[in-house]
């Protein structure tokens, strides 16, 4: 539950956000807030994550005030569910307004380790990567549900192959009538985005991407 409502701003884009890890709309403020959300929906360690999440009240030079950080982030770690609190900037934001928002960055780092949690700030140096690109493509494909007969389909030609490159299985694909194609093509998205086909996602997707089971 939201404890802020974000509303629209002429500075920049606001709006929902579809969330395939929370089943919900979830507020963003900004386009690098909603850049983060494809990189989370994507993450296999994510398991839910909400907008707005805290009121933080703290004292800043004798003065009461308050902050509420961008997101609360679900996350399994081993057998444990952790809880990353974050807030999200642009570095030039950061470097012009370093001394308005650092009193409540420091808030929410106390806040966040009094309750066994961690606090980071992201910026588009962390959140603008190749990861990124490759987590909106699978987006598109992880939207759609997931049909079990095409992805075993999959994993049995991949079980066959070992190991390939995208082009190779993906002229494979291309080669069956268009409606099996689209439904194998989708089913092979959705099982990079699962982790049950490996390949290294931390750098663009290409026909030469080595892909492995």
């Amino acid at each position: 539950m939201s404890v802020r409502k974000i509303g629209p701003n002429s500075r920049t884009p606001t709006g929902h956000h579809p969330s395939l890890k929370s089943g919900r709309m979830v507020q963003f403020e900004s386009p690098l807030e909603l850049d983060l959300l494809y990189r989370l929906d994507i993450d296999p360690d994510v398991i839910s994550y909400e907008s707005q999440p805290v009121r933080i009240e703290y004292v800043d030079k004798g003065k009461a005030r308050h902050y509420t950080p961008d997101f609360l982030i679900h996350r399994r770690s081993g057998s444990k569910h952790v809880r990353l609190l974050c807030e999200v900037k642009t570095l030039s934001d950061l470097d012009k307004d370093w001394r308005k928002y650092s009193p409540g960055l420091s808030a929410a780092g106390h806040y966040a380790e009094r309750r066994g949690w961690t606090f980071e700030v992201y910026s588009e140096y962390e959140i603008r990567t190749d990861y990124l690109w490759n987590a909106k493509l699978l987006w598109e494909h992880c939207r759609e549900p997931a049909v079990q007969r095409q992805q075993t389909k999959v994993l049995w030609a991949m079980n066959a192959l070992k190991r390939c490159t995208l082009s190779e299985i993906a002229g494979d694909i291309s080669a069956l009538p268009d409606e099996e194609s689209a439904a194998r093509t989708r089913a092979l998205w959705q099982l990079i985005a699962q982790r049950r086909i490996r390949t290294d996602l931390e750098r663009r997707l290409h026909g030469e991407s080595v892909l492995w089971i």
